[in-house]
């Protein structure tokens, strides 16, 4: 299994109980020694978001600490306030329903 199937199936295992309203697609990408979980959210970031991510991604960790070479996880988030189509960065792990987000290799098919 690949990192970014690995870091995939961690994310969406780590999300469960963490995705809150204002979350709109999470998403996650990997490269050598690092993942990355980006968090597509409405309004400001919650101080309650963004304690619920920190766990996410120390459970997303936890799922590697028997690694050789343990990844770093890093967390982004991003405000989008616009609705519609949500074009993102990375693989989608969550996706709030009527998101429609679509990873940029498919943007073609979501004319602007």
């Amino acid at each position: 299994m690949t990192l970014l199937q690995r870091a995939a199936l961690a994310a969406v295992r780590a999300l469960l109980g963490e995705v809150t309203p204002e979350m709109r697609v999470a998403t996650v990408d990997a490269v050598p020694r690092r993942i990355v979980l980006r968090v597509y959210h409405e309004g400001e970031a919650s101080e309650g978001l963004r304690e619920d991510l920190d766990a996410a991604t120390t459970e997303i960790l936890a799922e590697f600490t028997g690694d050789r070479d343990v990844p770093e996880v890093v967390l982004v988030l991003e405000r989008r306030d616009k609705p519609g189509p949500l074009q993102v960065e990375g693989w989608p792990v969550f996706a709030r329903k009527g998101t429609g987000a679509y990873h940029a290799e498919h943007a073609h098919l979501y004319p602007t």
